[in-house]
């Protein structure tokens, strides 16, 4: 729940984030071959990475499963502890 909490603190961040780190994903991976980063100038951004920023649904996508993710590694963490201490 703490990372629940957080999230909902941190909202603003988040949202502001989420364009900013999708566009350099793009930058970043516009110089393989399934890309169309071949005619572009370097440190372009392709039109897959801008029509990603802007999409709100994937954003929260994004949010849900990086949420489960944190909660069940903290979940594993509490499991492990109780295993090793034996209770």
């Amino acid at each position: 729940m703490v990372s629940v909490g957080l999230l909902a603190f941190y909202w603003e961040q988040v949202r502001n984030l989420y364009p900013v780190g999708m566009q350099a994903l793009g930058r970043s991976l516009s110089g393989f071959s399934f890309g169309s980063g071949a005619g572009m100038g370097a440190g372009a951004v392709p039109a897959w990475a801008t029509e990603l920023a802007a999409h709100q649904g994937l954003m929260w996508a994004a949010v849900i499963v990086g949420t489960i993710l944190v909660v069940s590694y903290l979940l594993h963490g509490v499991e492990w502890a109780l295993y090793r201490l034996g209770i």
